[in-house]
């Protein structure tokens, strides 16, 4: 018996591992400076692809990978035009962060390369992905049962939640906006990868769970990723599954939860305040160098620089950064990184929209017109994530947060190598 499938299935688990580890997995190097297993793990995947799949890959992830290397190239560019003003020990760790994007942004070459082997490797890569989510959704459900109260992760750099499910990535907000990735990918999955109970159960848990985060962005990111993708598919179902969960977000958030804010004394106006002061910030930072930024990642160095930050933590975790991603690229990058990374970002929807197109051998002008009649609806799910993510991204720095990077991963290796019949799909 080959060895070869059951190592391609403990490789494609590893991608998951640090899905279900979340922060757990952090480790502190030196003062502000952590790595995570995740990083180790994505780093490793990576050289495994560039190892054995390097002279596999289709002209469409040659290309992939080109966009992915100018964009980190330009970040690298914004930090080589400080090097006589800043510290060579600061560049050094802000040319860290790049370097970790580019490794993230990566993994599809190992994910799509090795997917492509079997269908039978797809489905059990999927249904584990399907069991990942409700791994996290347990976690998350028991950690508010046993601990609502994480006032004592403020001494790790964490934020302190009250009665929030925040599970093992220890922050409601991007654990809302990973919710929002594993409903829709399960709204897209065929009933021959999960059945319909094994569906209604993993949107149940996740919903409930998405809920229990409090989160508002992640509200909006999963309102606008649902509705877009219901829209593509023209699905009914879903616009009714849609307007059942936000009737029950408000009940459970206008209702008890504001009873519960008032009972603590929590204030939403507060963290809001803090926000738009994090905006403001960044706007300081931008006009210090509008047209190539101040370096990325040298926030936290021009944060302490300009007395921005004044606790012992330097800002926690987030210190270093930003209250919203695309505010972080025109601080670091200014105008010529924003319009480099912008058009990075449409041209990842753009692979997705066009490979529907190649796929049914179609013209490129063509390509828009097949993908909304035509496309799978992974495809659909896809493009969906990606503007709803693009939207969450301006309220929370999401756009670089590991997991999320690698669930986005995932979703555009999926794209690639899971082309069913959209009938089959429908709900």
């Amino acid at each position: 018996m080959s060895i070869k499938p059951h190592l391609n299935k403990i490789i494609l688990l590893l991608t998951l591992t640090p899905l279900v580890l979340g922060d757990l997995g952090r480790i502190r190097i030196s003062g502000s400076l952590f790595i995570n297993l995740a990083d180790i793990i994505v780093l490793l995947m990576v050289s495994y692809g560039i190892c054995v799949y390097r002279d596999k890959l289709s002209v469409r992830l040659k290309l992939y990978r080109t966009w992915v290397i100018v964009i980190v190239a330009v970040m690298i560019f914004s930090l080589l035009l400080r090097i006589t003003e800043v510290p060579l020990k600061e560049i050094i760790t802000a040319s860290l962060y790049p370097l970790r994007y580019l490794v993230y942004l990566l993994l599809p070459l190992t994910l799509t390369p090795l997917l492509s082997e079997s269908p039978r490797l797809t489905f059990f890569y999927i249904r584990s992905l399907i069991l990942t989510f409700i791994i996290i959704c347990t976690a998350g459900l028991l950690q508010l049962a046993i601990f609502p109260n994480l006032q004592f992760l403020e001494y790790a750099g964490y934020d302190p939640h009250f009665f929030r499910v925040v599970s093992t990535w220890l922050d409601p907000n991007f654990l809302g906006a990973g919710l929002v990735f594993a409903i829709i990918l399960t709204l897209a999955l065929p009933h021959k990868i999960i059945t319909p109970t094994q569906k209604a159960i993993t949107l149940g848990l996740c919903t409930l769970t998405l809920i229990l985060t409090f989160s508002r962005s992640a509200y909006i990111m999963a309102m606008l990723a649902v509705l877009i993708f219901a829209t593509l598919q023209r699905s009914w179902k879903i616009f009714a599954g849609l307007i059942l969960a936000l009737t029950l977000t408000y009940a459970i958030y206008a209702f008890p939860r504001t009873q519960l804010d008032a009972s603590r004394n929590i204030d939403r106006a507060f963290s809001a305040n803090l926000r738009l002061k994090s905006y403001f910030q960044a706007y300081t930072l931008f006009l210090q160098n509008p047209i190539t930024g101040i370096g990325y990642n040298l926030t936290r160095y021009e944060k302490n620089k300009n007395l921005m930050v004044l606790d012992m933590q330097q800002g926690g975790n987030s210190g270093g950064g930003v209250d919203s991603s695309w505010l972080l690229i025109i601080a670091t990058t200014g105008a010529i990184g924003f319009i480099a990374f912008l058009s990075f970002w449409v041209r990842l929807a753009y692979f997705i929209i066009d490979n529907t197109a190649q796929t049914h051998s179609k013209k490129h002008f063509e390509s828009l017109k097949i993908f909304l009649y035509k496309a799978a609806p992974i495809d659909h799910a896809a493009v969906s994530l990606l503007v709803a993510w693009s939207i969450h991204s301006w309220f929370i720095n999401s756009l670089f947060y590991a997991y999320l990077l690698i669930l986005w991963s995932i979703t555009f290796s999926l794209t690639q190598v899971l082309h069913l019949d959209t009938t089959e799909s429908k709900l």
